[in-house]
């Protein structure tokens, strides 16, 4: 059984720790540009991110330090489906980058407006809105999957979906306050998550005169 997991628990320890190094590398740079910010979060979105981070951290370094204390919470997934999770999961984590990069200085953990805050409606914010979210949920999903563990499932993704439905209308308030107009606009060509999948519609042609 363990010679079983080794590849899957060798994907999460490297998936894992690629987060990590894109998420510590970015606040490293903010923290080198010391941008003032003005602090929108709510006593509850603070909390939510805190909770947040204590079930990502703490599910994820109990299973990767001790496996067999999480092998009650096992799913009888097929193999192939624990692969599945090892590429969603390193596709998220390439999606997450990308966010990262697209954001650069804009990025916060917080919900704040930065003195030189930027829109960004460039690269994967042409046609979704928050696409932070959709990466972090398809790292999870992955992980949950490759992991075969049903109580990690609920860790990771549980509070994250609590945490995104409390604050996306907040975050979208904040930036129709801020950019006005502007991001009125940008909202009525986007979604929240997904981008619209468009459908092409084959027009029948007339015939005869």
């Amino acid at each position: 059984m363990l010679s079983l997991n080794k590849p899957f628990y060798t994907a999460l320890l490297v998936e894992f720790t690629a987060f990590l190094i894109i998420r510590r590398f970015i606040q490293y740079k903010l923290i080198q540009e010391k941008q003032k910010a003005t602090l929108k979060s709510s006593p509850l979105d603070k909390a939510l991110v805190i909770m947040n981070s204590i079930a990502l951290f703490g599910g994820t370094l109990v299973y990767l330090a001790k496996p067999h204390w999480l092998s009650w919470a096992t799913w009888p997934l097929p193999t192939w489906a624990r692969w599945g999770g090892v590429a969603l999961g390193g596709l998220g984590i390439a999606g997450f980058l990308w966010v990262h990069w697209a954001l650069g200085k804009n990025w916060s953990a917080w919900l704040e407006i930065k003195a030189n805050q930027n829109l960004v409606t460039t690269g994967p914010y042409q046609k979704i809105r928050h696409p932070m979210y959709t990466t972090i949920f398809l790292i999870y999903f992955g992980w949950a999957l490759l992991t075969a563990n049903w109580f990690l499932a609920l860790t990771w993704i549980g509070p994250f979906a609590l945490l995104t439905a409390t604050r996306v209308k907040q975050e979208e308030t904040m930036m129709l306050e801020t950019f006005g107009e502007t991001y009125s606009s940008y909202m009525q060509k986007t979604t929240r998550f997904l981008p619209k999948l468009n459908f092409i519609k084959t027009e029948q042609k007339k015939s005869g005169p």
